[in-house]
C-alpha cells in the first residue's frame, strides 16, 4: 500500500514539476524520455525495503458493554413419534448347578430320625401305673328361678358349683363336670374310677342323696343354661340330659341342726362318688364323653333353699379343694 502511494506522489511530481520546465526549453524533451525516467523512479520505489515502526504501547480494554435483553422462550416442540419395540433378545445358556452346602450322609442321617419320630407318633400311648388323677376341663352351674324369671348358668365364678332344690317357688340348680380321659389308652382296664368334690358351704340344708350322672349330650362350658345346653340348642331334658346307667348316688348329712334356717353355714368336708363303670366307658369308647351332671334329690320343703355348695375349680381361692376324679388302673 505504502508503495503505491510513493509512486502515485512520483508521477504527480514528475507531471507538475518536470512538465513545465520541459516545455518551457522549447522543443522540450521527448515524451518518450519523461516515461522511461517515471519508470526508473517506479523501480527504485519497488526496491524499497518498509522497515515497519517500533509497535505501540496496548491500549487500555475498553469497557464491558451491558448485557443484552433475553430473547422470548420459544414454544415446545411436538413430540416425536416413539420407535417400534425391539425384539427380545435372546435367552442366555443355563448356568452350571452349584454344588451343594449340605453332606449328603447328614442329610440322610436326618432323614432316618425324622423316620423314627413321625413312626413315635403313630405308636399308642403308654398306660400309666397306679392311680391317674385328672382336674375338669370346665365345670358349670346351671339353674333357673321362675320366681325371678331367671333361666341362667356361670363358671362357678363366686367360687363354687352345687346343687339346690327349692321346688314350691320354682327354684333348683345342677352342675356340669367335664374330664379328659383321652390320654388312657382305648382298651385300658380300671379298678376305680372316683370324683371328689369338697364342700364348702350349706344353707337351710338338712340331709339329702347327691347323684354324679353321666351326661348324654354335648354341651358348650360357656353357654349352657337350664334350658339350652349350647347357644342354639336345648338340652332335651331342661337341666341338663343324663342317664342313670352307672350314676352313684351318695347321702350328704347336714352340719347343723334346729330349724330349717338354722342350718347354713359353712361345710369344709370331702366328698367322692364312685364313677368306674362310667370312666370304664369313655376308655373303651361304649359311648361318648359327655362329662358328668351333679344333681340332688328333690324333696318336699316348704321355703328353704336346700343348696349344697362346693370348692369350683379355676375359681375357688384354694386350688388344692379343686374338683378331681381319681382313676386307679388295672396293674395286670
Amino acid at each position: 500500500m505504502k508503495k503505491v502511494i510513493v509512486s502515485s506522489v512520483v508521477v504527480l511530481f514528475v507531471m507538475f514539476v518536470c512538465a513545465p520546465t520541459v516545455i518551457a526549453e522549447g522543443g522540450g524533451v521527448p515524451f518518450q524520455a519523461i516515461w522511461d525516467a517515471i519508470t526508473g523512479l517506479q523501480n527504485q520505489v519497488d526496491d524499497i525495503q518498509l522497515i515497519p515502526g517500533l509497535q505501540g504501547e496496548q491500549g487500555p480494554q475498553g469497557v464491558q458493554g451491558e448485557q443484552g435483553l433475553n430473547g422470548d422462550t420459544g414454544e415446545q416442540g411436538p413430540q416425536g413419534i416413539q420407535g417400534e419395540q425391539g425384539p427380545q433378545g435372546v435367552q442366555g445358556l443355563q448356568g452350571d448347578p452349584g454344588e451343594s452346602s449340605c453332606n449328603e450322609e447328614r442329610i440322610i442321617d436326618l432323614e432316618t430320625r425324622l423316620a423314627y419320630l413321625e413312626s413315635l407318633i403313630t405308636l399308642p400311648p403308654l398306660p400309666p401305673q397306679g392311680e391317674v388323677e385328672f382336674i375338669p376341663t370346665a365345670n358349670r352351674n346351671i339353674y333357673y328361678d321362675d320366681y325371678f324369671n331367671r333361666d341362667v348358668g356361670d363358671n362357678g365364678e363366686s367360687g363354687g358349683i352345687g346343687t339346690g332344690t327349692r321346688r314350691n317357688i320354682g327354684r333348683a340348680n345342677h352342675a356340669l363336670l367335664a374330664f379328659d380321659v383321652s390320654s388312657i389308652p382305648q382298651g385300658t382296664s380300671i379298678t376305680s374310677a372316683q370324683v371328689y368334690l369338697y364342700a364348702i358351704y350349706q344353707s337351710e340344708y338338712i340331709t339329702n342323696n347327691s347323684h354324679v350322672s353321666r351326661v348324654t349330650e354335648s354341651w358348650d362350658p360357656a353357654h349352657a343354661i337350664w334350658s339350652m345346653r349350647t347357644q342354639t340348642s336345648e338340652w332335651s331334658t331342661p337341666g341338663g340330659t343324663y342317664t342313670d346307667d352307672g350314676e352313684s348316688v351318695i347321702s350328704i348329712p347336714t352340719k347343723y341342726g334346729g330349724g330349717w334356717h338354722q342350718q347354713t353355714g359353712p361345710y369344709n368336708e370331702w366328698f367322692l362318688w364312685d364313677v368306674t363303670s362310667i370312666v370304664q366307658g369313655w376308655i373303651d369308647g361304649a359311648f361318648p364323653n359327655y362329662g358328668l351332671l351333679l344333681w340332688q334329690t328333690d324333696i318336699a320343703n316348704s321355703s328353704e333353699n336346700q343348696e349344697i355348695q362346693f370348692a369350683s375349680f379355676g375359681f375357688y381361692a384354694d386350688q388344692t379343694f379343686r374338683p378331681v376324679l381319681i382313676i386307679t388302673l388295672d396293674g395286670e
